[in-house]
Parts: C-alpha cells; sequence; structure tokens
C-alpha cells in the first residue's frame, strides 16, 4: 500500500519535471541557433556618397553613414543611389567578418548606370523593335515577291519594259540578291524585244565591258539603234562613238548632232561631249573655253561625272580666255579623286606637284598620280616621267622616266609621245634613235602636239 502510493507519487512528480526540462532544452536550442552580433560594420560615406541606401544580404540596413552590429560570415554588401528615375550610382563589396571584430568600409560609388528595372524596360523596347523590323522585312519581301511574280508574268508575255524591269531586279538594284546572270539574260531579252532604254544599257555594257566582253562594234549596234527609238542613252552614246571613233570613223560633225538631241534630253553624257567640242573648236563650233566650263557645269547638274576632271583641270589654270576659279577646281578635283575619277586625280596630283593653286607637295602629288596612273591614266604616267627626269620628290633616274613616258605614249598621250621621241632624239634613258625618235615626233604631231611639229622640223632638217 505503501509503495502503492510512493510509486504513484514519483510518477506525479516525474510527470511535473519533464516540461520544466524540455523547455530549458530548448531554450538552449534557441540560444545556440540565434547570431551572435559581436562584430562591428561601419559603413562610410561622404560628399555625394552621403544618404545612399545601405543593404546587407538583400535586406535594407539604412542610410549611409551607418553603423552596424554583424556576426561572424560573408556579407554582401550593396550601396545604391537613386540618379534620376533610371539610373543609379552603385558600390558592391563582398565582406568577411570574423568573430568580435570590427571594420570600416569606405564607399566610392560607381558611375551613373541603369537601374535593373531600366535595362528590362529597354531591352523590352528593343525586343519589340527588333520584332517590328522583322514584320517589316516580312511583309517587304511578301512585296518583293508579289511584285517579281507580276513583273515575270508581263515579261513572258513580251513586254520588253518588264523584261527590263527584271533585270534592274536582278541587278541587285532593288533590295534584292543580284543575279547578273539573270540581269544580262533579261537585259538582251528587252533590247531584242525593242526596248529603248535596255538597248542603250545594253549599249553602255558592251562599251564598258560590263557583265560581257568588252566590244565597241556591238556598242555602237546597240547605241545606234536606241539613238533611233530615242534613248537619251543611245543618243550619247552614239554621239561618243563619232566623236572617238570607236568602231567606226571619227566624224565629230556626226557626233555634234547627236550629242545635242542627247543634251536637248537631258542626258549628262550628251551635254558633256558638247563641251568638248567647244573646247577643241569642233564640229562648227569655235574654241571658246568658257562656253565648254559652261556647257560642263550643266553636265555635272544633270549628274555626269564626266566633267568633273576636266572642269578641275580647266579652272587651276589661267588659260587665255578660261575662267580661273582655283577654289572650283580643287573642290572639284578632290570630290572626282573621291569618286575613283583618274582624270581629277592626274589633275589634282599635277597641282601638288607644280604647286598650282596648292601649296607644293610631292609625296602628295606622287601619291594621286600614281593612283591615276593605276586606273589607266596616260598623262598621270607621263607626268611621273616628268618627276623622275628632274628627281622631283623621287629620285632622279631617266630610265624610270623613259619607261613611264612609254606607257604615256602608249596610253594615247600626246606629250608623252613627244617625250618619247626627244628621249631617243638625246638618248635620255634609251639609247639614241633617229627613226624611232622621228616616230615618235610624227605621231605626237598626228595626235596635235605643236612642240612635236617643231621638233620634228628641226630633226629633218638635220639639227
Amino acid at each position: 500500500m505503501r509503495l502503492t502510493r510512493c510509486a504513484a507519487l514519483c510518477g506525479l512528480l516525474l510527470s511535473l519535471q519533464l516540461p520544466a526540462i524540455g523547455q530549458a532544452r530548448m531554450g538552449a536550442v534557441a540560444a545556440a541557433a540565434a547570431p551572435v552580433l559581436d562584430s562591428s560594420l561601419r559603413i562610410s560615406c561622404e560628399d555625394e556618397a552621403s544618404g545612399a541606401e545601405v543593404y546587407l544580404n538583400g535586406k535594407f540596413r539604412g542610410e549611409c553613414p551607418v553603423d552596424l552590429r554583424v556576426g561572424a560570415g560573408s556579407l554582401d554588401l550593396r550601396v545604391v543611389k537613386p540618379v534620376g528615375g533610371e539610373q543609379e550610382r552603385v558600390f558592391e563589396q563582398t565582406i568577411r567578418m570574423g568573430p568580435d571584430s570590427a571594420k570600416r568600409i569606405d564607399v566610392v560609388l560607381s558611375a551613373p548606370r541603369l537601374t535593373a528595372a531600366a535595362q528590362r524596360a529597354r531591352q523590352a523596347l528593343k525586343d519589340a523593335e527588333a520584332a517590328r523590323l522583322a514584320r517589316q522585312a516580312d511583309e517587304r519581301r511578301r512585296a518583293i515577291d508579289d511584285k517579281l511574280a507580276r513583273m515575270r508574268k508581263a515579261a513572258e508575255g513580251g513586254d520588253g519594259s518588264a523584261m527590263l524591269a527584271l533585270s534592274e531586279f536582278y541587278s541587285g538594284n532593288s533590295g534584292a540578291t543580284a543575279d547578273l546572270a539573270q540581269a544580262q539574260d533579261w537585259l538582251r531579252k528587252a533590247a531584242s524585244a525593242g526596248d529603248p532604254a535596255a538597248m542603250g544599257r545594253l549599249g553602255e555594257r558592251y562599251e564598258n565591258g560590263e557583265q560581257v566582253p568588252k566590244d565597241v562594234v556591238q556598242a555602237l549596234a546597240w547605241y545606234r539603234k536606241a539613238a533611233e527609238a530615242g534613248d537619251p542613252v543611245g543618243l550619247a552614246g552614239l554621239g561618243a562613238a563619232y566623236y572617238n571613233g570607236n568602231g567606226i570613223a571619227r566624224d565629230v560633225a556626226q557626233a555634234r548632232t547627236w550629242f545635242e538631241q542627247a543634251a536637248a534630253a537631258g542626258n549628262g553624257r550628251g551635254t558633256s561631249g558638247i563641251g568638248n567640242l567647244h573646247y577643241f573648236g569642233l564640229g562648227g563650233y569655235p574654241r571658246d573655253l568658257a562656253e565648254a566650263a559652261t556647257w560642263w557645269e550643266k553636265a555635272i547638274e544633270q549628274g555626269s561625272t564626266r566633267p568633273i576632271g576636266l572642269l578641275a583641270g580647266l579652272y587651276g589654270q589661267q588659260q587665255q580666255g578660261a575662267p580661273f576659279k582655283p577654289d572650283r577646281a580643287l573642290a572639284l578635283a578632290k570630290q572626282g579623286a573621291a569618286l575613283g575619277d583618274a582624270l581629277s586625280m592626274s589633275v589634282l596630283g599635277f597641282y601638288y606637284e607644280r604647286g598650282i593653286i596648292v601649296p607644293k607637295n610631292v609625296d602628295l602629288a606622287i601619291h594621286w598620280l600614281r593612283k591615276a596612273a593605276e586606273l589607266g591614266n596616260a598623262g598621270a604616267m607621263v607626268n611621273i616621267g616628268v618627276m623622275y627626269r628632274k628627281g622631283s620628290g623621287v629620285p632622279n633616274d631617266k630610265a624610270i622616266a623613259a619607261s613611264w613616258f612609254k606607257r604615256g605614249a602608249e596610253g594615247g598621250s600626246p606629250q608623252g609621245m613627244l617625250m618619247m621621241g626627244l628621249s631617243h632624239r638625246d638618248g635620255d634613258g634609251v639609247p639614241v634613235d633617229r627613226e624611232l625618235a622621228m616616230a615618235w615626233l610624227r605621231k605626237a604631231s598626228d595626235a596635235g602636239d605643236a612642240s612635236a611639229d617643231t621638233a620634228l622640223r628641226q630633226m629633218e632638217a638635220g639639227r
């Protein structure tokens, strides 16, 4: 009985003590889990960084400067100061804190940069613009495909203008990928179908050797057909053929007839051709340099680049009866050179070599003359020869000079022919050869060089 009471009492006591023991143990566990904030961290800000927001491990801890109690371990510090609505200045650093330690971090804010939200907004705008451009490109492709289908249908039905349009399309002029074989095939079909513009275009191709072998006879034939159909390109091309004697005997009267018709139709090549006739006094026009300049200026206004180099040379040299416009001369020479015009490069090199309208500069002179010579300009070749003959900015070497004179002469330069004649006469860089000298001088004379006439007469007189 007594034993039974004891057992019951002891059980009661144990039941009363167990919760207290459990609570003590849980308190100890909780105390062990809580961080010990025994370290000091000072976030220091001066001047423009003052008032910036301080974040530790992503949590806002106040405005800078601020003193914080932290525990041991790694801390990700981020200090941010907004700038306007879309930008912020930031300082970021990972800090290692030991137990019972103290650190000071001096904040130096970055240059302003876009906030994350602003970056997302701008990226969204870029994505929207890219999508818009993609839609536009798709619409453009569909429009091109539709246009191509309509052009092909008309072309296959015998429409010459549609054939020409297909040729332009395949030339890459409509933004489509170029297919030059198809472009040439449709151009030939359009010309054969009697389209005037196609015939003129095909004449240009044969004259310049574009996509077809160069053939002045074919060029002349297509230019004539185009001209007879009233095409301005054909009119000018036929005039140029008569003027230069390409594929036909030279006839400046015929050249004038066709040039005038081309010029009346607004064609710059025809207008430029009339300027040439005035410059040389051909085709029934008196020689008139001012009138030549007027026609050449008009040709440039019509979009022709052909007379740029001619005008650059005319305006910069004080010739009798010619307008002297040095600023315009230099501007034209530079413009033409930038466009790849060999004559303009040659004129520019000549001006730099002689110090005409620009300060003398032999380095620039040889630079532009060589570029012009590489493009086949015979006058530039002769001028390079002159520089070697004089030793102007290059070694004094008469053999090299003679080689350049020969290249210029073979390229059709009357001055080159003259210089080759004089070189063989005097043995400058080449062997003395009286017969060869006279042959070159006759060629120069036939090409209109008056100095060659004088040299010939002297040689024939035995002087």
